[in-house]
Order: structure tokens, then sequence, then C-alpha cells
């Protein structure tokens, strides 16, 4: 009895199986980076409406408003704080909080400036809450002469009209943005930096050592 050859390869069910396992993945990376530009582009548009806001108020009122971030802490709250006081003498941030608590004097200026700022009732931070999957990374300005990573980062608007300036650095798991802010004017510049990599863990030594090279170059413009 003549026996028939042995099937090989795959069946045309297999490959129609394959196939669309495959379309399955790849829309769901493709839906996944969608997503993550969408929620940044989100958090992009608050920090962008918070600034004018900022400045509008601290001109119409003739007061100071502060800007600030809390880099170190899981939820990362943005406050929005006004002060009268038009005599007050703004100490520049320190990168390192440990720095601060050695130095007893910058210390208690820290603590009088802080109270002589009150939160603006116009202001809901929860509002402006970071979207899943954005997360802020660093924040320098013309004020603090550092990129600040690991403390509370302040932002100053001036009666006069002016601001600091400052460049505010974020990232999801594919790319880092950043948002840079003029002393004078409302033109804010928004710039996006493609990663290599997939970075599931979104700040890290990585995306730290990214933003010190874009600070370093929004320095030199």
């Amino acid at each position: 009895m003549i026996k028939g050859h042995e099937q090989s390869g795959f069946t045309l069910l297999e490959i129609l199986v394959a196939l669309a396992l495959v379309t399955i993945v790849l829309m769901m990376v493709a839906g996944t980076s969608f997503s993550s530009r969408q929620n940044l582009d989100e958090m992009l548009n608050k920090v962008e409406r918070i600034v004018r806001f900022a400045s509008d108020e601290a001109s119409l009122k003739n007061q100071f408003i502060r800007l600030s971030v809390e880099l170190d802490t899981e939820e990362q709250k943005i406050k929005l704080e006004y002060a009268d006081d038009a005599n007050l003498v703004l100490e520049a941030p320190k990168e390192n909080p440990d720095d601060e608590i050695r130095d007893d004097d910058k210390k208690e200026k820290k603590k009088e400036e802080d109270k002589s700022f009150s939160t603006v009732s116009d202001f809901d931070s929860d509002e402006f809450s970071l979207p899943v999957g954005v997360k802020f990374v660093a924040i320098g300005t013309s004020l603090s002469k550092n990129l600040i990573k690991n403390s509370t980062a302040p932002i100053y608007f001036y009666p006069t009209g002016e601001k600091d300036s400052a460049i505010i650095i974020f990232a999801t798991d594919t790319e880092i943005a950043t948002v840079e802010i003029k002393s004078f004017g409302q033109v804010i510049d928004r710039n996006y930096y493609k990663l290599d990599e997939t970075n599931f863990d979104i700040v890290n030594e990585k995306t730290l050592e990214l933003a010190d090279g874009l600070y370093k170059e929004w320095l030199e413009k």
C-alpha cells in the first residue's frame, strides 16, 4: 500500500489566525502610542493655559504669582499662589532640598517667602492633574539657573508683565516633550522628541540625561 505524503507547513486556517494575532498586536501598540501622545498633548495644553492665566493675573491684579510643581512626589501636583507684597524678595530654588536645610539663613528666607503666598482662589489643582502615562521630568528657569528634578520647582510671574523664562520637560513611555516659556509675550514653544525604545519606567536615568541635554540647548538659545 502506497502511503500518502505527510502534510508539512501551515494550513490556511493557521496562517489566517497568525495574521489576525499580528494585526491585533500592531493595533494595540499603535493604540498605546496614540493614547500616550493624546494624554501628553492634553497636559501640555493645560500647562499653557495655566501660564497664560498666571501671566494675566499678575499684570491685572498687580501681584506676584508663583506656579510650582512638586517634582519629588508621586502625584506631582501643580500649585498656583499669589502675593501682594511689592517688596517681596524671591529666593532662587535649590535642586537639592538638603542644601537648603544645611543653610539655615536660606531656609528661614524660604519660610518667610512661603508665608507671603496664598492659593489663587480661581485655581483648582485637581483640574490640572497629570493624565495617565505622563510625568514631569524637570524644570529649569532663569531664576533657578539650574535644572530642578528632585524638589519643588517654582516659576514666578511679576506685576510688570514679566515672568521667569523657563523650560518644562515632560515624558511618556515613547517620547519627551518640552514647553518653553519666554520672559515677555504669550508665545509658548512646544517640542517633541521620540525615544529610541519604549520607556516603561517613565522618569529614569535615560530620560533625566536627555533632560539635561535639552536644558543645555535651551540655555544656549
